[in-house]
């Protein structure tokens, strides 16, 4: 059904109008639904089926068709680590370099690779995978300070000076929102000008700050 509410003719003329190139072997069409649909028959630009798929990544985010973004936060994660493993030697509890410097290894280096377009995707409704960042940050600070079992993670968090992730995740989009509602461009002021308080099932990115 969706399919058939489709406008790709006037997206194709826009792509012509405004001279951009659309390559439909590397594009695919993602269906958001509240529930789990099948979505029917194609879509098709420029004399080319475009198939379907249950998740697509765009501007580096992942986006799967409940808007969850479990896929895109284990990503996260994964990305984390990783900067974590190829700054193994400077960060680990052994390396000679100061907790200062490793700290600021991880808000410049690694944190950011984590937290990359926060605000569209911090109000998720994965808890438990938004979880496993925070553990994340937990054992780094363990092993910069290389503090033992018996610290408790709030201690290292205000001897490093660090807001946990869900502040960090709050202050990011209350500085983007501020931001957005200030812009010349009266697009972007209207793309936040709603009410994060709306009991509406549909979250939106504001709710971070609830």
């Amino acid at each position: 059904m969706a399919t058939r509410y489709l406008q790709e003719e006037r997206i194709e003329n826009w792509c012509r109008r405004w001279l951009i190139n659309v390559n439909p072997d590397k594009s695919r069409a993602l269906l958001l639904a509240r529930r789990r649909v099948s979505p029917d028959g194609f879509v098709r630009m420029f004399n080319a089926d475009i198939p379907w798929s249950d998740q697509v990544k765009y501007l580096g985010v992942i986006l799967d068709t409940k808007l969850s973004f479990g896929p895109h936060l284990n990503y996260a994660l994964a990305k984390g680590k990783m900067a974590t493993g190829m700054l193994r030697s400077l960060v680990c509890r052994r390396s000679a370099l100061s907790i200062d410097n490793k700290l600021l290894l991880y808000k410049s280096v690694i944190r950011p690779t984590m937290t990359y377009a926060s605000v569209a995707w911090a109000f998720a409704p994965c808890k438990t995978r938004m979880h496993k960042l925070q553990t994340f940050q937990n054992k780094f600070l363990r092993q910069a300070f290389n503090a033992p079992w018996f610290v408790r993670n709030n201690q290292l968090h205000r001897e490093a000076k660090m807001p946990t992730m869900e502040k960090f995740f709050r202050e990011t989009a209350e500085r983007a929102f501020s931001k957005a509602e200030a812009h010349p461009n009266p697009l972007v002021r209207e793309a936040v000008d709603y009410d994060e308080n709306d009991p509406s099932r549909c979250k939106r990115p504001r709710m971070a700050l609830l």
